[in-house]
């Protein structure tokens, strides 16, 4: 005969209460682990971890700050290349038409009356009685004098930019159209006025309508490089030619260039060729560069090594530092000129000095 089995003894109240807080410690315990893992997964209902707050405020502030960042970088509208005043020379490189380099690069980067308003127009001078006689003219609203005081203080003896500009701004509300240009002049360079691309362009317009040659040129400026106006390439080519036709050096070189495939221009190598000789007779140095150039590759004209070489040497020695490197590279080559390899150290001594990168390298690396 099998026997019932027995029931266990009862445990001690004492015992069965230290049991069932150990059990109770493990289910607090389990529930605060679970706690936390749904607080990692981010579980509704349940308090975030301190660190995920910081995490998500931190993203918050990180996502406004790379789309200005990405906007800065990419998006904005940055100008296409650097950009020169459009008032002035082509290049800050060389030195004034005319002007040798046998001084020093500080002199050639100065900027001068030739430059702003080319190689033929000087400033006025007066005698005392001259002036004062000019003067008593524009007070009574003497367009013309009120113009030429205005040329006697922006570039002349009595060099005071502030009357400079008044005078050319009375002159030019009575319809001079010289002093239309110079006041846009003015408010292109900031002197004698609050420096305005709006208000250049706008005298720049109203000369270049009355058939100024150089405010032709300074608004095909401000339209190819949006200086004032909206940017307008067509627009700038108009104004090109228009100058150039009326024989600006400037401007024929710009045509030229344009005329190259360089810019907007179908390319023409021959109608570029014929545009850079128009302006490199005249004297510019930038155009000689190029119609060297022309006669060394043969681009529009047949290849001529030392019609080449003798065009490099008008803009060298005008202080073409590209031109000079050229001219260095004939010499020491023998190409269109005598091999000579002092003569070449002097030219690419002489671009390195106004800071060919070429002629630099070359120094660097060929032995002395």
């Amino acid at each position: 005969m099998v026997s019932a089995p027995r029931r266990p003894a009862p445990l001690p109240r004492n015992q069965a209460k230290s049991i069932q807080d150990q059990m109770s410690k493990k289910k607090k315990t389990s529930k605060s682990a679970e706690t936390r893992k749904n607080q990692r997964r981010g579980r509704p209902g349940h308090h975030y971890h301190r660190s995920d707050i910081v995490l998500g405020f931190f993203l918050i502030l990180l996502v406004p700050a790379l789309g200005f960042l990405g906007y800065y970088l990419f998006w904005r509208e940055r100008p296409e290349e650097p950009v020169p005043s459009i008032s002035e020379a082509e290049t800050g490189e060389i030195a004034p038409w005319g002007k040798d380099d046998s001084s020093s690069p500080a002199e050639n980067f100065e900027e001068t009356p030739e430059k702003q308003i080319g190689p033929d127009e000087q400033p006025p001078s007066f005698t005392e009685e001259e002036l004062a006689a000019c003067r008593a003219a524009a007070e009574t609203g003497d367009a013309e004098s009120c113009y030429l005081l205005g040329k006697y203080y922006f570039e002349g003896a009595g060099k005071d930019y502030d009357q400079a500009a008044g005078f050319f701004r009375q002159a030019a509300e009575h319809g001079h159209v010289d002093a239309q240009y110079r006041i846009g002049l003015c408010y292109d360079q900031g002197k004698g006025v609050q420096e305005d691309e709006r208000e250049a362009a706008y005298w720049y317009r109203k000369a270049a309508d009355g058939g100024n040659v150089r405010a032709q040129y300074c608004l095909g400026e401000c339209f190819d490089y949006g200086h004032g106006v909206p940017k307008d390439t067509a627009a700038a080519d108009r104004w090109f030619m228009a100058a150039a036709e009326q024989g600006d050096a400037m401007a024929e070189y710009k045509v030229g260039m344009r005329y190259t495939a360089t810019y907007s221009m179908p390319g023409n190598l021959d109608k570029a060729f014929v545009w850079f000789q128009k302006a490199a007779e005249q004297g510019y140095p930038d155009a000689q560069h190029w119609l060297g150039r022309c006669y060394s590759r043969g681009d529009g004209v047949e290849s001529d090594p030392e019609k080449a070489a003798e065009w490099y040497r008008r803009a060298a020695e005008q202080g073409h530092a590209a031109s000079q490197n050229a001219l260095a590279e004939c010499y020491a080559k023998g190409i269109g000129v005598p091999r000579d390899a002092a003569e070449a150290a002097r030219w690419y001594r002489r671009a390195a000095d106004r800071g060919d990168p070429d002629a630099r390298r070359t120094l660097r690396t060929r032995p002395q």
